[in-house]
C-alpha cells in the first residue's frame, strides 16, 4: 500500500504539473492525501481491512494536524472499523 500511495502522489504531480502539484503541498496538502484515499478506497478489494484502517487514520491524522479536521469527511465504516481493530 505505500508504494501505491507513493504513486498516486506522482500520478498528481504528473497530471497537476510541477507548479500546481508544489502550490497544493504548501497550501493544500490534505487535499493530495484525501486524493490517495479515494483512490485507496476505490481499490479496497487489493487490501485487508487492517490496511485500510491505517490508511484511513493515517489521512485523519493528517488533516488534524493541519487543523483542518473540520474538513475530513468521515467514513462510517472506517470509524466501526478503527473500534474492531483498536489495541
Amino acid at each position: 500500500m505505500a508504494w501505491f500511495h507513493e504513486n498516486k502522489h506522482l500520478d498528481d504531480l504528473m497530471k497537476m504539473g510541477r507548479t500546481k502539484y508544489r502550490k497544493m503541498v504548501n497550501e493544500e496538502p490534505w487535499t493530495l492525501e484525501w486524493n490517495v484515499w479515494e483512490e485507496i478506497l476505490k481499490t479496497r478489494n487489493k487490501y485487508r481491512e487492517v490496511e485500510l484502517v491505517s490508511a484511513y487514520k493515517y489521512v485523519k491524522w493528517f488533516y488534524d494536524e493541519r487543523k483542518v479536521l473540520y474538513l475530513f469527511e468521515e467514513n462510517k465504516e472506517m470509524e466501526q472499523l478503527i473500534i474492531k481493530y483498536q489495541k
